[in-house]
């Protein structure tokens, strides 16, 4: 692929004014921004309808002049020739279509939310669902004739575009950004990308973890690369006709303090809240996957080792966020950098280097700020965020929790417990408070000095003490966190959903055969088998964070009983059963009780 000659092309200047070029927002101050912020559409003039414009209805690059460049072999021989993907002969369809039956119109519709709305007119799909019987026939009709034509009449396929302000007191258009009304896991890249930082400083390699997103992703999208990898992929013809369709007919109106604008075309954009959007998103970031796993064949990058096995791990994606990892050389910069420049070019999406950072381990300075430069991007530390989780901190420290326990006292500032009942203040305990450190301990055991300072502010709105002043708890928080019919107040148990939040990852390990996550941890800990004992780790060296979940069944903790007795196994085929090294009856495997 011609992907080698850029990644060995030295001369960034052109590159760089493009990137400076593209990067750059129209910057102008709208006249009667009023002290809420709110724009006046009549004061929208022509030059702030183009900002918008730029964003999600410009054309992109088209694909006339690098087709060839982009599209891989179409045989494994041609594959095997250039070194380059294998992608399997499309002569026929993978994802073909029939006709739409009636029933499955109705079942596509029962399962989208009912409070979304499918057009600007408001009309919620649990409106439709109890109209059902008077248009019906309306619907099912439409969509068979869709399914027979692959064609949506003028207006149909209109929505909204409602700026929403990104910080208080916007006055630029850049202060706003595009969102359209209609409406794997996220831990698992979080476990992951943690036990990666864990190994690399285990064994103290030089390493970088190159932290970035899309800039305005759904936005930016080309659908001329859409389609072709929806070609590779095995869509049919009819598919993609579809998907055309509903992409090129679009049009859209800017919605300022509820009044729309008039409407203009996309050519361009995959408009957020569309049921399909995430799937059409994930089918163009597939690319990127593509080009990284090429140059990683050519051995022109390499990723972090994991484990004795030869396991490594390059990349990982979730949405628009990419992280991109690898052993800290000048090769594997230099594939950096050609690869997302590459697919920008063919995709359309841009990295946003103001939101993108590096993180390098066992380097020297001067190594940082160069490769920094080299990316365009800023160096950060570690610990670091991904996904709004903490990386590469130690998590038995009040301070990794500190954004939970701030949180709580924002909230806490905003209410005046005195002004509410009882009533209120249970409800906002256990729909509002309760709700904000949920992420953290999906994947974190919450340590007891956190867990303590959490129940006190728990405790400090239940009883209305909020202004240091001491009042009478009329119950134990024991009993406050009893159920109902128990005689509390139902309020959950922090500890108690802690504890379940982390067992999930005790049925997902048993259970799971190809998640990467797992690949991970067996490889890291379990002697590269296909264990299904959580608590048979092989490797003492051990990262706290997995540590906590295997000790889930021993750490003496209200509920941790449910991992020792909780759990039945049921035989199946026999092929994950080690005789010797299960425990079938007590604590121990049967070699140790009969060495």
């Amino acid at each position: 692929m011609v992907l080698i000659g850029r990644i060995d092309n030295d001369d960034d200047d052109e590159y760089e004014d493009e990137g400076r070029e593209g990067n750059r927002l129209l910057s102008f101050m709208l006249e009667n921004v009023d002290d809420a912020g709110d724009l006046d559409v009549d004061y929208l003039d022509e030059d702030g309808k183009e900002h918008v414009y730029e964003l999600v209805g410009k054309l992109g690059p088209s694909l006339t002049d690098m087709d060839l460049l982009v599209r891989p072999p179409h045989s494994p021989a041609d594959a095997a020739n250039q070194g380059d993907v294998c992608w399997e002969n499309r002569s026929h369809a993978v994802f073909d279509v029939m006709g739409i039956s009636a029933e499955e119109v109705k079942q596509a519709i029962w399962e989208c939310g009912g409070d979304k709305s499918p057009s600007p007119d408001g009309f919620s799909f649990h409106l439709i669902r109890s109209m059902w019987s008077v248009v019906e026939k309306d619907i099912v009709d439409f969509a068979q004739e869709f399914s027979s034509n692959g064609k949506l009449v003028r207006g149909l396929n209109s929505s909204f575009i409602v700026l929403v302000p990104k910080k208080d007191n916007p006055i630029d258009l850049k202060d706003y950004r595009p969102i359209s009304l209609i409406g794997r896991q996220i831990t698992d890249g979080i476990l992951v990308l943690n036990e990666v930082v864990e190994e690399i400083k285990r064994k103290k390699v030089s390493s970088f973890i190159f932290k970035a997103n899309f800039k305005k992703a759904y936005d930016c999208v080309n659908w001329g690369f859409l389609d072709e990898m929806m070609w590779r992929l095995g869509f049919g013809e009819k598919w993609r006709m579809w998907i055309k369709e509903c992409l090129q007919t679009a049009s859209v109106s800017i919605l300022v303090n509820e009044s729309p604008t008039d409407e203009f075309k996309m050519e361009r954009r995959i408009r957020q809240g569309d049921l399909i959007a995430s799937l059409l998103f994930l089918i163009i970031v597939e690319g990127l996957n593509v080009l990284i796993e090429s140059t990683i064949r050519k051995e022109l990058f390499r990723g972090v080792d994991i484990g004795p096995f030869g396991l490594k791990i390059s990349h990982l994606e979730f949405a628009d966020d990419i992280v991109i990892m690898g052993k800290a050389d000048p090769t594997n910069i230099k594939a950096v950098n050609g690869i997302l420049r590459w697919f920008e070019m063919v995709s359309s999406l841009k990295i946003n280097f103001n939101k993108s950072f590096l993180y390098s381990f066992y380097v020297t300075d001067e190594w940082r700020r160069t490769v920094a430069a080299t990316l365009n991007c800023k160096s950060g530390s570690v610990p670091f965020t991904y996904l709004g989780m903490p990386v590469g901190d130690t998590m038995c420290r009040r301070k990794a929790w500190s954004p939970i326990i701030d949180n709580f006292n924002k909230k806490l500032v905003v209410w005046k417990a005195k002004c509410l009942s009882i009533g209120d203040r249970v409800t906002l305990l256990r729909s509002v408070l309760f709700a904000l450190p949920i992420y953290f301990m999906s994947v974190f055991k919450i340590p007891k000095i956190v867990l303590h300072e959490l129940v006190c502010l728990q405790r400090k709105l239940l009883w209305g003490y909020m202004e240091e002043k001491s009042r009478l708890a009329w119950l134990s928080w024991e009993k406050v966190c009893r159920r109902r019919n128990e005689g509390g107040l139902g309020i959950p148990n922090l500890e108690c959903r802690n504890i379940a939040l982390l067992g999930k990852w005790w049925d997902r390990f048993e259970n799971e055969e190809s998640s990467v996550w797992k690949k991970v941890i067996v490889d890291k800990y379990y002697g590269g088998d296909t264990a299904w004992d959580i608590e048979q780790v092989q490797n003492r060296n051990i990262s706290t964070l997995w540590r906590n979940i295997v000790a889930l069944g021993n750490d003496g903790s209200e509920g941790s009983w449910i991992f020792k007795d909780g759990f039945c196994l049921k035989l199946g085929m026999g092929d994950k059963i080690k005789f010797w090294l299960d425990k079938w009856v007590g604590t121990e495997p049967l070699n140790v009780t009969y060495p």
